[in-house]
């Protein structure tokens, strides 16, 4: 209650008064094939995944997984300018070897860099040299 008000969500600003594009991403959804109770995994990945699931999702702020539901967020100042990132977002390239740059943070420290000061050939010449 005493932040209230007080913060706030805002993309990174780019080039000509615009957003950078933001990653949008995240966790696949999936039940162990060895698990005894893959079929309460299965129920749990649908129940999150469907339209009621989206509705709670959205209800708390959090961006669901389909666009007819992300509208509204568009317009709360709480949400605004995560669901407006949205159709502008990228997905990392599916790629041999990409599994390592997530791991290794490769493109959160090159942002960092950048953040920091450097320049961007200078901190995407290290990434790229830690990339090959």
């Amino acid at each position: 209650p005493k932040l209230e008000g007080k913060i706030a969500t805002a993309g990174i600003p780019g080039p000509e008064g615009k957003a950078l594009p933001s990653f949008i991403g995240g966790s696949d959804l999936a039940t162990i094939s060895k698990s005894k109770v893959q079929d309460l995994g299965q129920e749990w990945i649908a129940l999150f995944t469907n339209a009621k699931g989206g509705d709670v999702l959205a209800s708390k702020n959090v961006l669901p997984n389909n666009e007819k539901q992300l509208e509204p967020l568009k317009t709360k100042p709480e949400t605004a300018a995560i669901a407006n990132a949205v159709p502008d977002a990228w997905f990392t390239p599916i790629a041999p070897g990409w599994a390592s740059v997530e791991k290794e943070e490769i493109l959160e420290n090159l942002l960092l860099e950048i953040l920091k000061g450097s320049s961007v050939a200078d901190a995407s010449k290290k990434a790229d040299d830690k990339i090959n």
